[in-house]
């Protein structure tokens, strides 16, 4: 098998990881390199994929899993540490692999400022000013997840919501991890952000 690219695909086990790992495992021109907390039985290495082990909030494991990759997909929990997991990745492919491109997922929809937001956005403006290269993907609403809630209803054909007249798009996850997995196997999109509408 000859790869062109090794891509670190952060948070493996979680949804848009686990996603974009499936859509890039049959590609003979990539390499994944699975990065998760910890190893599950169903975590099989092929010629495609090699689950490798490391933790976000341990920046000492970072390196020698972003070493000698093209390209590393950005995704982390949303929860208070955003902002440190997010630049602990940042700097530890700034040192390991200077020329790789970081594809950062950050929501289209804008919560207000949020305090979660607010994390995110730093983490996003730490990736710009890295030296790095860069692509970020903007996803509406994904449908698995902004639909869960109404799981009751929707069997009843019913969807009840407070959106009034407006408008609302949803991705499905698998068309994300499509357009991911497009924007990593291109060379022209640096400093773009794909903006996916539903």
């Amino acid at each position: 098998m000859t790869t062109s690219s090794t891509i670190l695909i952060t948070t493996a086990h979680g949804m848009f990881g686990s996603a974009l790992v499936r859509e890039l495992a049959s590609r003979d021109d990539v390499h994944v390199r699975a990065m998760v907390h910890s190893r599950r039985d169903d975590d099989v290495d092929t010629d495609s994929i090699t689950y490798v082990t490391a933790d976000l909030d341990d920046p000492a494991t970072l390196p020698s899993v972003c070493s000698g990759i093209t390209d590393a997909f950005l995704a982390t929990p949303m929860d208070g540490r955003i902002a440190a997991r997010e630049t602990a990745l940042i700097d530890a492919v700034r040192e390991a692999s200077p020329d790789a491109r970081i594809l950062a997922i950050s929501g289209a929809v804008d919560h207000q400022g949020d305090a979660l937001s607010l994390q995110h956005q730093k983490a996003l403006d730490h990736l710009k000013a890295s030296g790095l290269r860069w692509s970020i993907l903007s996803p509406n609403s994904v449908m698995e997840t902004s639909l869960l809630p109404y799981a009751g209803t929707i069997e009843n054909d019913a969807i009840f919501g407070m959106s009034g007249e407006g408008r609302i798009g949803l991705d499905a996850l698998a068309d994300v991890a499509r357009v991911a997995a497009d924007v990593l196997c291109r060379d022209d999109t640096d400093g773009q952000e794909f903006v996916c509408t539903g």
